[in-house]
């Protein structure tokens, strides 16, 4: 499709052996059919969002009819003009992002899922100088829940921005690989069962992960499983194995992935070892106590032996909050850890939330406290 004024365009090429017929074009959206093996069929659709914020709408809206027809697995892709959110955006200024509001609406009635991305956090940049400078992220891909199904590790890669004042985008059905090693995490759904109790009593934890497919079969223990993973606030004994449920808890483990991080120097890393090193380290980090080392003087005059001494570090965070704490508070503050104070806190501990280091969840300290508050 042909540009219109300074705006982009839409360009679209396949190679001879792809199966792909274009159904509908205009100047902002391109839908084609994709014909897979066994005669099965996906869509794909090119988008090309429009520059003026007040004429944004009208191209959702007409995208949005084509794509409540479609019942097949879908995936959009391109330059939506669009920032959804605040932190995908970089400039001096700061405020309100217009269309974002409209946008999400529109994407979540036509219940499309972002898919992650890996490299560079921003697709575009108006290459000014200066405090002039923007960058956005506008290039981006979504999905059906269907097409995850399909393709779970589906991923886009996005390149420098380099030629262009875009980067150039990849979608990659193979980019994310979910297979890593996990910490051994205490399943819910063993607590239906009296057998559990043996971890107290020196039982072979290894015989109970060999039943462990034989016990999925009991409807009530694949119902909490399930529950578990989706992090919902259903009913108790509420129906979970429900397309929807499904639905959700498949939507959610893919926004639970982590491609990489920032680290504390500036350095990203990608490498998913390293990437679970550096969150544990960053959260021990900010839960241990706090350590200050102190200089002491020697007889001969000479400073340093560098002693750490943790209560001094303690003393210090009491000193600053002691200005933002009024006298109730620091008085509940100091007074002795009593058993009845930890039950009370691991009874208020959420059953299902994320587990500990050694994957025990608060479910499993409730159940058994008569046992564990030894």
């Amino acid at each position: 499709m042909d540009a219109i004024g300074a705006s982009g365009c839409l360009f679209v090429g396949w190679k001879k052996e792809a199966k792909m017929k274009c159904l509908y074009k205009c100047c902002n959206f391109i839908i084609c059919q994709v014909q897979q093996c066994k005669g099965r069929y996906w869509y794909l659709c090119f988008v090309y969002g429009e520059p003026e914020t007040s004429k944004r709408h009208e191209v959702w809206t007409s995208l949005g009819e084509w794509l409540r027809k479609i019942n097949e697995p879908t995936l959009l892709i391109g330059d939506f003009n669009q920032v959804e959110f605040s932190w995908d955006k970089m400039s001096q200024k700061h405020g309100r992002i217009d269309g974002a509001e409209v946008f999400n609406e529109w994407r979540r009635s036509v219940e499309q899922v972002e898919i992650p991305f890996k490299g560079p956090q921003f697709t575009w940049c108006n290459n000014r100088e200066g405090g002039q400078r923007v960058y956005e992220r506008l290039d981006k891909a979504y999905v059906t829940k269907d097409w995850l199904s399909l393709w779970p590790n589906t991923g886009v890669k996005h390149f420098p921005i380099q030629l262009s004042d875009h980067a150039p985008i990849e979608v990659d059905t193979c980019l994310l690989d979910h297979k890593v090693s996990r910490p051994y995490k205490f399943e819910a759904w063993c607590l239906k069962y009296e057998e559990s109790k043996t971890i107290f009593e020196g039982g072979d934890l290894e015989d109970y992960k060999r039943e462990h497919d034989n016990l999925k079969e009991f409807s009530r223990a694949a119902s909490l499983f399930w529950k578990q993973r989706a992090k919902l606030k259903w009913t108790v004994d509420g129906d979970t194995c429900t397309k929807y449920f499904f639905n959700w808890v498949k939507g959610r483990s893919g926004r639970n992935f982590i491609l990489g991080i920032k680290r504390g120097d500036g350095s990203w890393t990608y490498n998913l070892e390293e990437v679970a090193t550096d969150f544990q380290g960053f959260y021990e980090s900010l839960f241990s106590p706090i350590c200050e080392k102190h200089e002491e003087v020697g007889e001969s005059g000479i400073e340093g032996n560098g002693l750490e001494r943790e209560g001094d570090g303690l003393a210090r965070v009491w000193e600053e909050l002691g200005n933002s704490l009024n006298e109730e508070d620091k008085e509940y503050l100091s007074e002795p850890i009593t058993a009845k104070g930890v039950r009370k806190a691991v009874f208020q501990m959420g059953a299902l939330k994320s587990p500990r280091l050694d994957g025990i969840p608060a479910l499993f300290l409730q159940r058994y406290w008569f046992k564990v508050k030894k």
